[in-house]
């Protein structure tokens, strides 16, 4: 686990990063990053590459990000999922919701949060998706285009989160 923060700190101990012993005979997370964001000579993600980091800010894509990279609505978690490390963590699910297909066309069509239903904004709520919300047609699209050839058909969404209190 990292932690980073401008807040002066006393004491304790603290390690310089490195690459864990594991990592250093696996190149599984490299293979599998469709941005290169993650290379064999360096342990730590490009967060400037990394599609997560795409997804989860506001703006266009820039033309070098393939839609056909696009498999997850927000994140990407193809490094996490090939990871021999995460195996044991990838079955843990913290919360799903799912959404019908007139939520998810309310979505799509960009409907501001605030006017859609308490019962969705609850969903969202939950998924701690209220920051990105703004985020969901756009990226919805982009997902539905590159799976579907997206063509005004709407598809109910099941979200769901990885526990991270667990790990």
């Amino acid at each position: 686990m990292a932690f980073y923060t401008d807040y002066p700190c006393e004491g304790g101990v603290w390690f310089e990063s490195q690459m864990m012993e594991d990592c250093k005979n696996c190149s599984a997370c490299v293979r599998v990053c469709p941005t290169g964001a993650i290379t064999p000579d360096r342990f730590l993600i490009r967060t400037e590459r990394c599609l997560t980091f795409f997804n989860e800010r506001k703006g266009k894509f820039p033309s070098w990000v393939n839609p056909s990279w696009h498999q997850c609505i927000f994140g990407c978690m193809r490094c996490q999922s090939v990871c021999p490390q995460n195996k044991k963590f990838l079955s843990w699910v913290k919360d799903t919701e799912s959404f019908s297909e007139k939520e998810t066309a309310l979505f799509l069509e960009g409907v501001p949060i605030d006017q859609i239903s308490l019962v969705t904004q609850n969903k969202i709520e939950r998924l701690s998706m209220v920051e990105e919300f703004d985020l969901l047609a756009r990226n919805l699209r982009v997902f539905f285009e590159n799976l579907f050839q997206y063509n005004d058909l709407y598809f109910s969404v099941t979200f769901f989160i990885l526990t991270a209190s667990k790990l």
